[in-house]
């Protein structure tokens, strides 16, 4: 039967007919691409979910790139310093030097019931004896004073453990276990204003950090604290690696020896995100003020 004459039919004995509207869609937030493993490209920073347990790119694989890429060839003596400048400002703008660090480690998330806000503090401690004239420079031309380099570690990979039998000064022997491990990070440049210094009144010495407020009522801030996590979005402000050692002796009280080699990139922050590690949803975007 014709579906003219059908209709025409249920009109007859049933009355008027009432055609459905289907409702406009409602927008979608702008997620990520799907992510199992590291990010290997660049990010739009437009997006609004990262997806869930989102990890960014991997600092250790950055590394280990800039230090085989033309990048890491040094400066040759035949090569002027002005060539060398060029040639290595090319070579970083021939790609995205910018990246999106997840999970980064913060200090403390604090809920303030009366204002409903949740602020969250992401510290960057100070750094001594890591890095070159590079980043420790005189903040002004009489060198009175010198800026000290701020860090954020984002990755640590054990190496190795061995045990080996140790003898004081006075003949005491101990089993000591030596653990060896990598430990990969950023270091803040000094044009960043998205850290503030904890001390205001000592200028750009010690640690500073950064502070994240969000409007969250009661039941949110409940249900997100144990999962909020923070993302670093920063640029690489040159390619070298700052390689240095750090670690402890072992004493009698605590027979444990740590070799620690670290390997950092100076980065300038872009921005600083809020997102709930189970689904990636990304709460909050803040950049310098």
């Amino acid at each position: 039967m014709p579906s003219v004459l059908r209709l025409a039919i249920h009109f007859l004995l049933y009355g008027s007919i009432v055609f459905a509207q289907t409702p406009p869609p409602k927008p979608t937030p702008k997620q990520a691409p799907p992510q199992s493993a590291y990010l290997t490209k660049p990010l739009s920073l437009s997006v609004d979910i990262l997806g869930p347990s989102f990890k960014g790119h991997d600092i250790v694989a950055i590394i280990a790139d800039l230090k085989r890429s033309p990048l890491g060839v040094p400066k040759s003596e035949f090569e002027t310093t002005r060539q060398y400048e060029q040639r290595i400002e090319s070579l970083l703008a021939s790609k995205s030097r910018q990246y999106v660090f997840a999970q980064v480690e913060f200090t403390e998330a604090i809920y303030d019931a009366d204002e409903k806000i949740m602020n969250v503090s992401v510290t960057a401690p100070v750094v001594f004896g890591l890095f070159d004239s590079d980043i420790h420079m005189v903040n002004d031309p009489t060198g009175d004073s010198t800026y000290f380099s701020s860090h954020l570690e984002l990755r640590s990979l054990r190496r190795s453990t061995t045990q080996y039998v140790a003898t004081n000064g006075f003949g005491v022997k101990i089993n000591v276990t030596h653990f060896t491990s990598d430990e990969f990070g950023v270091v803040i440049d000094k044009s960043d204003t998205l850290f503030a210094d904890i001390e205001p009144c000592c200028d750009h010495f010690g640690t500073r950090k950064a502070v994240l407020s969000l409007d969250m009522d009661v039941s949110n801030a409940k249900a997100l604290k144990p999962f909020l996590q923070v993302a670093l979005v920063c640029t690489l402000v040159n390619p070298t690696v700052y390689e240095g050692t750090d670690g402890r002796s072992p004493t009698i009280s605590s027979p444990i020896e740590t070799t620690i080699k670290q390997q950092y990139l100076l980065v300038h922050p872009d921005e600083l995100w809020l997102y709930d590690l189970r689904t990636g949803h990304v709460l909050g975007k803040f950049s310098p003020k």
